[in-house]
C-alpha cells in the first residue's frame, strides 16, 4: 500500500480492513466468508456508500460471484431490518455480461403507495 498522509489515511486504511483484513481474520475452514454472521453484521451497520464499494470491490474474498450476491442480499436483508423506516430501498443485481459477472449494490427512493379510492357516480 502505498504511503498516505493527512485526511486520507484513515478512510484508505478503513476500507483496506473492511474488504481484505476483516474477511481474512473471520475466515475459517469451517466457516466459508460469504456466510459468516461477524461480517454480515459488520457490513450491515456501514454507511451505504462505503458498504456498495465494500461489496462490489474485487478485492472482497467471496467469490465465486454468485457467493457475492448471495453475500450482498443477505446483507441488505439486515440493512432492511435495521433501517425499517427509511426512505431509501436497496437491491442487489447481479449482471452477467462477461465470464465472471458482477454484483452491483443500488439504492433508490421508496415508492409510495397513493390511496385509491372508488367513486361511485351519482345521477
Amino acid at each position: 500500500m502505498a504511503r498516505t498522509f493527512g485526511t486520507n489515511l484513515l478512510p484508505t486504511l478503513s476500507f483496506d480492513y473492511l474488504v481484505r483484513g476483516l474477511p481474512e481474520a473471520l475466515s475459517s475452514e469451517a466457516q466459508p466468508v460469504a456466510s459468516n454472521p461477524a461480517l454480515l453484521s459488520t457490513y450491515a451497520q456501514l454507511p451505504f456508500d462505503l458498504f456498495k464499494l465494500c461489496v462490489e470491490h474485487p478485492s472482497l474474498p467471496i467469490t465465486p460471484t454468485q457467493n457475492r450476491f448471495a453475500f450482498a442480499k443477505k446483507a441488505i436483508a439486515l440493512r432492511k431490518k435495521a433501517a425499517s423506516a427509511a426512505q431509501m430501498e436497496e437491491n442487489v443485481v447481479l449482471a452477467v455480461g462477461d465470464e465472471q459477472g458482477t454484483v452491483h449494490v443500488t439504492q433508490r427512493p421508496k415508492r409510495t403507495r397513493t390511496a385509491l379510492f372508488k367513486v361511485e357516480g351519482t345521477a
